[in-house]
């Protein structure tokens, strides 16, 4: 504006010159005022042709600088100015355009991500929480009023981010945790304003790896049963008919008794594992979980007593109700209590079976020599055991029955040394 008025005053002065110096010269009245309208009619072209167009890219880019895509310039008649306005009109409009579709397009996205079931969390470029969704929360069990944002990545608590910390770009792991949940993390990264930006998903996996395990593992037991019982049944009917006939012959008939009673052994041995595959599904009924615990407290006494494990109980003040099958739920309690018992190698152990109201569950809790990271993973796989002669079956009928339960459970070594089974009721 201010170049504008200097113009002005600038071309006003050299008129008034050129008058002044005309009339020194002594011309006509008529030549004076003739040069004067002509000066003026140069001052208003020169205002036409150059000032309004210049007053036009001024305040369009004033609108620019506002963010202000609503407003137009008005037309005035003069032909560079209106190119001018028209153009920056145009232009705003696709400006308000695309303005306005990346506001519904960012509106969907956010939408996506907080609905997905996924967990996803996005970083900054300095590695540190930026932002994240409802699932992530949920699935990390990280609790909505711990403030997060702006923390690094390594500060943020639970297994799933101590694995996502140590994760590059572009790489993929499958967690299983010490419960029955598993989860696969991805780390990938996109460009923003030409730097990489890091962000995870966290997808639960639980049942569909349980799913597939299961059918599969169903699968090959009901052929090796179907099978090896055939042939044991064949077997054990043949070694029989042979004792009658060397009943006289006393070394011959305690061989025959010997693989008779083998024979035996693994078929109940192959039917144990048949077994798993015909849980049945539970009947849920009104179970108090202090009476449960407390009537089979003498069973459970006698699992531990020939192994020098002290056992005791803690039950809640009030009654903890919930709907389950009591049966399956005792045979649970029994394969816990016997698992912890069976790691007490050296004796002189501790197990201790609580009952909680909130949250409502059971904890069997033990001071052994506590479980290895590597074992904490693969607890809950399908035949996998660490202990000799094991077949790797009681996990896996406690972690059947108590999925049928709709339950959440894990079996890990704290920090404080103590290793805890937790069983929750949802």
């Amino acid at each position: 504006m201010r170049v504008t008025v200097i113009f002005i005053l600038l071309t006003v002065g050299i008129a008034t010159l050129s008058i002044v110096s005309v009339t020194d010269a002594r011309l006509p009245q008529w030549a004076v005022i003739a040069i004067a309208v002509a000066l003026l009619g140069l001052i208003a072209l020169l205002y036409q042709g150059i000032i309004k167009p210049r007053r036009a890219v001024e305040t369009g880019i004033n609108l620019l600088l506002s963010q202000d895509f609503s407003s137009r310039l008005t037309l005035t008649g003069q032909h560079d100015a209106d190119r001018i306005a028209t153009l920056f009109n145009s232009m705003v409009e696709r400006l308000k355009t695309e303005r306005l579709n990346l506001q519904e397009r960012n509106y969907l996205l956010n939408l996506l991500i907080e609905t997905s079931p996924i967990g996803i969390l996005l970083l900054d470029y300095d590695r540190k929480v930026a932002v994240y969704n409802s699932a992530f929360l949920t699935i990390t069990g990280i609790e909505k009023s711990l403030k997060i944002d702006g923390q690094a990545l390594a500060e943020l608590p639970g297994e799933i981010m101590e694995t996502a910390s140590s994760m590059h770009p572009g790489e993929n792991k499958v967690l299983r945790t010490g419960g029955n949940k598993i989860y696969r993390i991805s780390s990938m990264s996109f460009m923003e304003s030409g730097f990489k930006r890091e962000f995870f998903t966290i997808e639960p996996m639980t049942d569909e790896i349980v799913k597939a395990e299961k059918s599969a593992y169903e699968k090959v037991i009901r052929i090796v049963s179907h099978e090896v019982n055939n042939t044991i049944g064949g077997i054990t009917t043949l070694l029989s008919t042979l004792g009658d006939i060397h009943e006289d012959e006393p070394e011959i008939k305690e061989a025959i008794d010997s693989c008779i009673t083998r024979a035996v052994n693994v078929n109940r041995f192959i039917t144990s594992y048949a077994d798993i595959a015909k849980i049945p599904s539970p009947r849920l009924a009104k179970v108090d979980l202090n009476r449960l615990v407390g009537s089979g407290l003498p069973f459970l006494e006698g699992i531990t007593s020939g192994k020098n494990v002290e056992l005791d109980i803690s039950l809640s003040e009030n009654p903890v109700t919930v709907q389950a099958d009591a049966v399956m739920l005792e045979q649970a309690l029994v394969n816990i209590v016997k698992n912890a018992a069976e790691s007490a190698i050296n004796g002189g152990r501790k197990i201790t079976i609580s009952v909680s109201s909130c949250p409502t569950g059971i904890t069997v809790s033990d001071n052994g020599p506590g479980i290895d990271e590597e074992t904490r993973g693969n607890l809950f796989t399908p035949f996998f055991t660490n202990k000799p002669g094991g077949h790797g079956l009681g996990l896996m009928i406690v972690s059947e029955i108590l999925r049928r339960h709709g339950c959440d459970f894990s079996l890990g070594t704290d920090e404080d040394g103590i290793t805890r089974f937790k069983i929750i009721f949802k």
